[in-house]
């Protein structure tokens, strides 16, 4: 979930801003941002002023380097950011020990209820340090040959586990700590598997100061995870469908990009898919006072007063956007963070639900509205819970660690990774999925965004006209497809579709992976 403001969770690690790591964390954040949202990398990023800047670093300034290679022998200790795959010469083409300093533990779970079939979890180990935390269900219809998806939870700083046990997974938890049987669960024709990343979100941890602070960052260790996983879970499939929410819209993107940088890799990209993301913030951040204001097909949820507040925000929010745009610069994308979390999402109702203008907060807009995921977090945090997952410590659903990171000091929030999607447009099919009834990333900023996307079928994507989604029986939205884009609007859903429209997203995801990309 996107928090309407900044978490206010006790971090577990702290630090100096002057010590040699923290400058690490800058330059690699300095770095990556530069050199991962402008594509094609050509501009050289306008940075250098950083106290931890060098002459070294400046040469970093160089619209060449963000070659890994040249970086590398340019700047060694960044070498971190880019780490190569040392394929074994075996007939697998890959081994558990082919990620130097990388190791992936498992085990079998299967007395918690959850689900009749396989299930596994474990720990993905980063440098003895960062353990990302997964849990895998195999499919109930036919793991050896059903494709496998990867779930990225959103934030950023929210627990994967919240898609597994509120939205798509095989049960939800009841108020008697009970689990509920899912009919419509996504691994109905498909492994599906539930990352806590970055470290320090849900089950994951770090044992000092995080290193990872964008979603640049953060899309090396997912890949991986995945090759760890591939390789420890040899029977499945090498088939993979990169699936995220909210914040997911930068993850996934991100992600997506990353697998598709390595030709080499053990598995296959088959799509990506989006729900209800911050993508684009540009674009997004324009439609906050419409769908606030009854242009989305909900009706007003403020008077107009609020409506005029809201746009004359805009007018100052958006211009810091398009500064973060052309620069990359953690302090420009920091500063409209700032802005317009502050003065537009600041104008949103306090006692309603940001995932669903038509609802009330069951609970404070700050504990995520829903009640339903209080008994998530009581059930994950029970000592038979832990035990039979191999848990390390208790769950917490989101991370005001990683909040910040990616707000305060990267600004990672308003970078635009929608530049990451021609290019895997050139690669493999990308859906688009929003639920009508969210604010918080609106299906019309969804809308905006991929019709101003530059892509050379942009202009057969605008002409193609919307057509009806049906899926149990009856019309459940619409949907625009051109070649391998799709955009999906689903009606009567908030920001969280699987949980609110069980049927229709379970249709769509495996209509989507046997290859029907129009969806109609």
């Amino acid at each position: 979930m996107v928090p309407l403001k900044p978490l206010h969770t006790a971090p577990r690690n702290s630090t100096s801003p002057h010590d040699d790591q923290s400058c690490l964390t800058v330059v690699q954040t300095l770095y990556t941002n530069s050199c991962h949202v402008n594509l094609p990398r050509r501009q050289a990023p306008r940075w250098a002023e950083h106290s931890c800047a060098s002459p070294v670093l400046k040469r970093l300034s160089s619209p060449t380097i963000c070659s890994p290679h040249l970086a590398q022998s340019t700047f060694p200790q960044i070498k971190m950011l880019f780490p190569q795959l040392l394929l074994a010469t075996v007939a697998m083409g890959f081994s558990l020990e082919s990620i130097p300093n990388r190791s992936l533990s498992s085990q079998k779970n299967n007395g918690l209820g959850l689900d009749t079939v396989t299930e596994y979890t474990g720990y993905l180990t980063a440098n003895e340090t960062e353990h990302f935390f997964y849990w895998a269900f195999e499919s109930r219809n036919d793991p050896k040959n059903d494709p496998v998806i990867l779930w990225l939870q959103g934030g950023p700083g929210s627990s994967s586990e919240l898609g597994n046990l509120f939205e798509n997974g095989p049960s939800r938890i009841g108020k008697d700590l009970k689990p509920i049987h899912n009919p419509h669960a996504w691994n109905n024709n498909a492994t599906i598997v539930y990352l806590d990343q970055p470290a320090d979100v849900g089950f994951s941890y770090t044992d000092k100061p995080h290193s990872v602070v964008n979603s640049a960052q953060a899309a090396t260790e997912v890949y991986n995870f995945l090759e760890l996983f591939f390789a420890k879970y040899d029977h499945l499939p090498k088939k993979l469908h990169v699936t995220a929410e909210s914040y997911g819209g930068h993850y996934g993107p991100a992600t997506a990009y990353e697998i598709l940088q390595h030709p080499d890799r053990s598995f296959t990209l088959e799509s990506l898919v989006v729900g209800n993301g911050m993508t684009d913030p540009l674009n997004q951040y324009t439609e906050y006072g419409p769908m606030m204001c009854g242009k989305g097909g909900v009706a007003p949820v403020v008077d107009q007063s609020t409506c005029q507040q809201v746009d004359e925000a805009a007018k100052e929010c958006i211009p810091l956007i398009q500064k973060c745009y052309d620069t990359g610069a953690p302090q420009d994308c920091a500063d409209a963070v700032n802005n317009c979390n502050d003065n537009v999402l600041g104008l949103y109702p306090s006692s309603l639900n940001p995932y669903d203008e038509t609802k009330q907060c069951e609970q404070a807009q700050d504990d995520g509205c829903y009640t339903e995921t209080d008994y998530m977090t009581e059930w994950l945090n029970l000592p038979s819970t832990l035990e039979a997952i191999g848990a390390k410590h208790n769950w917490t659903g989101s991370s005001g660690t990683v909040y910040n990171d990616f707000t305060e000091t990267s600004g990672d929030w308003m970078l635009p990774v929608v530049r990451d999607i021609p290019a895997i447009l050139k690669e493999v099919p990308v859906l688009i999925y929003a639920g009508d009834k969210d604010w918080i990333c609106n299906w019309l900023g969804q809308k905006k965004w991929t019709e101003a996307l530059e892509w050379p079928g942009k202009q057969g994507f605008n002409d193609a006209q919307f057509k009806p989604f049906s899926a149990g029986g009856k019309q459940a939205g619409e949907v625009r497809n051109y070649q391998q884009f799709t955009f999906l609007r689903i009606f009567d859903a908030g920001h969280m579709v699987p949980h609110d429209q069980p049927v229709a997203t379970s249709e769509m995801i495996n209509r989507w992976m046997s290859g029907d990309h129009q969806l109609e």
